[in-house]
């Protein structure tokens, strides 16, 4: 019998040394995928900062810059107008037109050039306006008349009328990208330099 013992001891031996080093693979196992599990969770990360950088970059991309630019010179265009010189397309939100200093009208259409025009004694033939409708889009590199001066009036008179016009004109326009950051321009054209 002591043989037959001998031989089962060695066995559950062997048994227990199998045993002991499956387990070890086990481990080993699990802390390889422990491991390859940290790195795709960081790879993960990196994919996600990525995707954040390439979202803002595309922001950045098509961010719209409008601006009002005016002219009282005889030689040129005698008016004012709304220019996008930004990278993307601007969406009109609010236009609204101030006569000094105060909101005449903001539904971003005729409707405050008219009233803004009764109140300065503007004549009718005068000048050709233009108003952004609200939740129209002005394209990169586009311009659009606010106010220009009919070339048939005499370049003197003008000037001078537009200076006296200029003086009493303000603007607010909140627009936004197609990314729907909002922005507001404001520009009162009395404290402007030419």
């Amino acid at each position: 019998m002591s043989v037959l013992t001998g031989l089962i001891a060695i066995a559950g031996i062997i048994t227990a040394i199998a045993a002991i080093r499956q387990a070890r693979a086990v481990e080993r196992s699990n802390e390889a995928f422990r491991a390859s599990q940290a790195i795709a969770e960081r790879q993960a990360r990196a994919v996600e900062v990525s995707n954040e950088a390439f979202l803002e970059a595309q922001k950045i991309s098509v961010t719209p810059h409008l601006d009002i630019e005016h002219s009282s010179s005889k030689l040129g265009r005698v008016g004012f107008e709304l220019s996008n010189n930004g990278l993307g397309p601007a969406e009109m939100v609010r236009f609204t037109i101030y006569l000094d200093g105060k909101p005449v009208d903001s539904s971003g259409d005729y409707a405050g050039w008219l009233s803004a025009g009764r109140q300065l004694k503007v004549k009718a033939d005068f000048a050709e306006v233009g108003a952004p409708g609200v939740g129209s889009w002005i394209r990169s590199g586009q311009s659009m008349i606010l106010f220009k001066v009919s070339e048939r009036v005499d370049p003197d008179e003008a000037v001078a009328e537009f200076n006296r016009i200029k003086e009493h004109i303000g603007f607010q326009i909140t627009y936004r990208s197609r990314f729907g950051e909002e922005k507001t321009l404001e520009r009162n054209l009395g404290q402007q330099q030419d």
